[in-house]
């Protein structure tokens, strides 16, 4: 098999493999062209109901994904976000890329103000048990061989609103 779309360990949703490497090439090369959902919890509340996020990421030396000017390196990335849910101090947003670059949207709801819950790495409160509140929902795409349209789609997981505190062992 031949890794399409990936998460990171602590990200739930839809994965996506190919069974030959050309067919994940063509996926990989089209990747601008395929509609990519997420729903993703984060602390506090958005201003502005709907917005995009527009900058250019690159990695430091310690692995971290930052945004920067545009530079040799950096990627340009797009992330539009939708408030679907607001709780007392949190806010669940849909989140559609219109690219897909290394913890895009952790790194860009953490640089405005509101990282997603969990997400200790990219500034998230410690007191909720590590569980990175961030799912991949939903996949479109054309099959490179057959052209038929492609959707695959998952509910949020059991627990995700969830903001029960962490014990030690999860610190």
């Amino acid at each position: 098999l031949f890794v399409v779309h990936r998460l990171d360990r602590e990200v739930s949703g839809i994965i996506l493999f190919a069974k030959k490497e050309h067919v994940q090439q063509e996926l990989k090369n089209h990747w601008n062209q395929v509609t990519k959902k997420y729903y993703a919890l984060v602390e506090g509340k958005p201003s502005e109901k709907v917005g995009t996020i527009r900058s250019y990421l690159a990695e430091d030396s310690k692995q971290r994904i930052r945004s920067v000017k545009d530079q040799e390196g950096s990627k340009l990335a797009i992330t539009h976000y939708k408030v679907l849910k607001e709780l007392p101090d949190h806010t669940l947003l849909e989140i559609t890329l219109e690219t897909g670059r290394k913890n895009q949207i952790r790194v860009h709801l953490s640089e405005m103000g509101y990282p997603v819950v969990g997400d200790r790495r990219y500034g998230a409160d410690d007191k909720f048990i590590r569980r990175i509140r961030l799912h991949a929902s939903f996949l479109s795409f054309r099959h490179p061989v057959t052209r038929a349209k492609l959707e695959y789609s998952q509910t949020i997981p059991k627990g995700f609103l969830s903001l029960k505190e962490s014990d030690e062992k999860y610190k």
